[in-house]
């Protein structure tokens, strides 16, 4: 029978794939998937972002340590809940700095309070009281990563406007027959780069 090894270490010897084997100095190529960390709540909460940049409540955060230098980080990110407006944008801040996906973002929230990197839908009905509303975003941060180094990631909503965004609820009750409770969460995946 074929052996697998990786690194001199015998993963696989034909017949039963070893447990507890670990790479410690493996060097994987670009767009290989290192680790996968995630976060999800139902817990229920409301923000007001009148006018300034908030993080959502409850908060959507979650904490990465790469493994290797020079990767990427996808982010992907998933909402429900109710807005009280359309006028609101969701971001991703990377440690106390907003992502930037382009020269069209750089300072954006110092001068343009709408650039977001996305919005949330527009239900069909817009009772504001049990109609939810949802919002995604998938995003790569290219930076570049420090072997170790510990990144936190967090979701923020911004708006000019007076706003009330519930999460993973709907305005008019906190969870009951015909009004809607959600669940809310963020994935960060370290791709080697």
């Amino acid at each position: 029978m074929a052996t697998l090894s990786v690194g001199g270490t015998t993963v696989f010897d034909g017949a039963t794939l070893q447990s507890g084997a670990v790479l410690t100095s493996a060097t994987f190529p670009p767009g290989h998937v290192l680790q996968v960390v995630s976060f999800e709540t139902t817990d229920a909460g409301s923000a007001n972002p009148n006018n300034s940049n908030v993080f959502l409540s409850p908060s959507i955060l979650m904490a990465i340590t790469p493994k290797a230098t020079g990767s990427n980080i996808l982010i992907q990110f998933n909402w429900g809940g109710e807005i009280n407006s359309t006028n609101l944008v969701f971001n991703i801040v990377k440690n106390t700095s907003t992502l930037t996906t382009g020269s069209a973002r750089v300072n954006a929230l110092g001068t343009d309070r709408w650039m977001g990197l996305t919005a949330a839908m527009i239900s069909h009905a817009s009772d504001f009281d049990s109609t939810p509303q949802t919002a995604s975003i998938c995003t790569m941060d290219k930076a570049g990563t420090t072997k170790d180094t510990l990144i936190n990631y967090g979701v923020t909503v911004t708006s000019t406007a007076n706003v009330t965004i519930f999460t993973n609820r709907v305005s008019g009750n906190t969870g009951e027959n015909s009004y809607e409770r959600l669940a809310s969460s963020i994935i960060l995946t370290e791709i080697a780069g």
